[in-house]
């Protein structure tokens, strides 16, 4: 795409160049600030709602307390919380915005459209990020949004900008949508062909017998069934989060399910080591061959008899957690007790298989880790090029008056 056929230096420094033609004036004077509280909007969003760098509406299941600041159709929102700022959402309804948003509203000068896609643009949200205040909740200041110079085209040139990037970003998402859909294949073919293999074994023609264990079904005829508690051991740790050290030497496994780090070990040899609370408790497992050490609420399973320690490992990340669901009067599970650890069957053949087993679902699941790496990869690229683009656009960098739209 090409350059205007004329610039001039707009006479602001974060701004730079602009198209000849093209007028800077302060944000107050394009836009409106919002504080009507009065309560009478019955639909309240709140900052989740609103995606980060896209500004696209996402639904959930909370609700709101509180009155919030009424906004209509074409109305900017503006989350002011440094974590937030790229929180930018062009209302197409009547709602109330509960939480820390500006509600800005477009004056006659300048087009909705061309008005969100101007405050996303990541310029813009990089300067506001560089003058937020506060240690704890660090937010931007309406004087200091208000007092930024903002550089404009006239009308029919803000909506051909407008229905430019509203034409781009939709196709550029699109792309991103189909790339998050492969991956989300992609991670559940790994599943089931982890879980297939640990529980139906490598060999199709061989002789098959029911588990007794629901979920599982048949499994192979010469295989065995045993609870987990005479297959290992299975203890707690002895420390505690403040215990890490950034630069210590070995692993050091806590709730979190992230691993830090520790200049102790409490152990050296081959485990699994799984959270007894936290996120992602029954369903985050960690396997180590080492030295390590690890959290007074995180279980270590180690010393295994008759089976492979990272045999148990897959089995229990495809496994464990619908049958820790069926011991829980949740939905989901709280928190994991030693008697669902011990008391939780394995199904296994011989250390052979075993063997056979992990060597199979390493290299399947290292050659789909490395499709769902390429579509992250080329996803990443995507939303680059959608920030780069409207970026452009909006700051006069490229001429897209004449760009064809079909």
């Amino acid at each position: 795409m090409k350059p205007y056929p004329s610039y001039k230096d707009s006479g602001i420094e974060w701004i730079g160049d602009i198209p000849e033609h093209w007028e800077v004036k302060k944000l107050k004077y394009w836009f409106d600030l919002i504080t009507d509280k009065n309560g009478s909007q019955k639909l309240k969003i709140g900052l989740e709602n609103i995606e980060s760098g896209t500004g696209k509406f996402v639904k959930t299941n909370s609700q709101f307390s509180g009155v919030g600041v009424n906004f209509q159709p074409n109305d900017i929102l503006f989350g002011k919380l440094r974590p937030y700022l790229a929180k930018v959402y062009l209302s197409d309804f009547y709602g109330s915005a509960v939480g820390d948003f500006f509600v800005m509203r477009p004056s006659r000068e300048i087009v909705p459209s061309f008005a969100f896609h101007k405050i996303l643009n990541h310029q813009f949200i990089e300067l506001t990020n560089s003058s937020t205040y506060g240690a704890k909740m660090p937010r931007v200041s309406w004087e200091f949004i208000s007092n930024l110079y903002v550089a404009c085209p006239e009308i029919k040139e803000q909506t051909a900008i407008a229905d430019f990037l509203d034409h781009k970003t939709a196709q550029i998402d699109q792309s991103i949508e189909k790339g998050e859909e492969l991956i989300r294949l992609l991670k559940e073919h790994r599943a089931a062909l982890i879980h297939e293999a640990v529980t139906r074994g490598l060999d199709d023609s061989a002789p098959m017998k029911d588990s007794g264990l629901t979920g599982i079904g048949k499994i192979p005829a010469h295989w065995e069934v045993k609870k987990l508690k005479y297959l290992s051991s299975i203890m707690t740790g002895d420390k505690n989060t403040e215990d890490k050290e950034k630069e210590g030497e070995y692993p050091f496994f806590v709730r979190s399910q992230t691993v830090e780090n520790i200049s102790t070990y409490s152990y050296d040899g081959e485990a699994i080591l799984t959270a007894g609370d936290g996120v992602g408790v029954a369903k985050v497992f960690h396997y180590v061959n080492g030295k390590f050490d690890y959290h007074q609420r995180v279980y270590k399973i180690s010393d295994f008899n008759d089976v492979l320690g990272k045999y148990v490992f897959f089995y229990m990340k495809s496994n464990f957690y619908n049958e820790v669901i069926k011991l829980s009067a949740k939905s989901t599970v709280d928190s994991l007790r030693m008697y669902m650890l011990k008391d939780f069957p394995v199904v296994f053949g011989s250390i052979n298989e075993q063997r056979q087993i992990i060597e199979y679902i390493e290299t399947e699941t290292a050659r789909i880790d490395a499709e769902i790496g390429a579509a992250e990869r080329e996803i990443r690229l995507l939303k680059e090029y959608r920030q780069a683009l409207i970026s452009e656009a909006v700051t006069g960098k490229i001429d897209v008056r004449d760009y064809p739209l079909n």
